[in-house]
């Protein structure tokens, strides 16, 4: 328990293996007994963030329930822009989530959907670098239903591409409308601020530049993998964390009584059920995991 906590000297880091983070392996596991997938393993860094960053929107301090609801909101979008079809742009996607949103009924009116086109033009514009520019522009869609469409060009160092137009059965989908009701474009016009843990300001021009800021500065020296052997290690992996003979920790493992080999064929052998049926039937008793 000294070595594995970090009381005792001779232990370097906390944690089995260095560098990992000691968690209490019911934070680590749903309820149905199984492991926690990779976007609420990234809840720890979250918390992390709002725990320690103080987070300032139009010079005035969020809260850290409300910073931590921003965060999950910001991871949110990034699930949802996985949704669409491959062929559409992600850079103009991430700008729709933070800009007002489109209701359907609007395409039939031509005149405001000009309005909504030209503001989300600008909009874009004034957050990409100087090498892209897009260009939106409102064309006729269904004559019968008297709909428009928004078309889109996006120029790229020298390069134009016409994307994927976006049409009734964009803004009436799913993916669009979780996107709207994350409400994010309320922090379209606004300023950013926020204080490392040194005390030092940073002011990053968007809400994206900022999370993605603190999110880079978060998991430095942390990486969130599993490993189910030796084998999958990359090499400097290996060194890091097996072969350094000046932070490894070497633990005796004692075989089992087992003239009958039912351990061997329980966890080795062919029958995968079994095997199953074990983890999770053990998972209850763990009492270290490491990360």
């Amino acid at each position: 328990t000294g070595e594995y906590d970090g009381s005792i000297v001779r232990a370097a880091q906390t944690g089995h293996v260095p560098n990992s983070i000691n968690i209490d392996w019911n934070q680590n596991i749903s309820e149905d007994g199984t492991f926690k997938n990779d976007d609420e393993l990234s809840q720890f860094i979250n918390n992390d963030i709002a725990s320690n960053i103080k987070f300032y929107v139009n010079k005035k301090a969020l809260e850290k329930e409300k910073f931590l609801k921003l965060l999950e909101d910001f991871a949110s979008m990034r699930n949802i822009l996985e949704l669409f079809p491959k062929k559409r742009d992600k850079m103009l996607l991430e700008h729709l989530a933070f800009f007002k949103p489109l209701e359907p009924s609007l395409l039939t009116n031509k005149k405001e959907l000009l309005s909504w086109a030209k503001g989300f033009e600008e909009f874009i514009n004034k957050s990409t670098s100087v090498n892209i520019n897009f260009e939106i522009n409102v064309a006729e869609d269904d004559l019968e239903e008297g709909t428009f469409k928004i078309e889109a060009l996006k120029t790229q160092n020298g390069v134009t591409k016409e994307l994927e137009p976006l049409h009734k059965h964009f803004f009436s989908a799913d993916s669009y409308s979780k996107l709207s009701l994350l409400e994010l474009h309320k922090y379209s016009n606004c300023s950013f601020k926020y204080t490392d843990s040194n005390d030092n300001p940073h002011e990053p021009p968007t809400l994206s530049d900022a999370i993605n800021d603190l999110l880079v500065k978060a998991r430095q020296g942390l990486t969130l993998q599993r490993y189910k052997g030796l084998g999958e290690m990359n090499p400097d992996q290996l060194e890091e964390t097996t072969m350094n003979t000046k932070t490894r920790n070497l633990l005796q493992v004692l075989p089992l009584e087992d003239n009958a080999k039912n351990i061997f064929a329980e966890l080795m052998g062919e029958d995968v059920e079994t095997r199953k049926s074990f983890i999770k039937n053990s998972a209850p008793n763990v009492k270290n995991l490491d990360i």
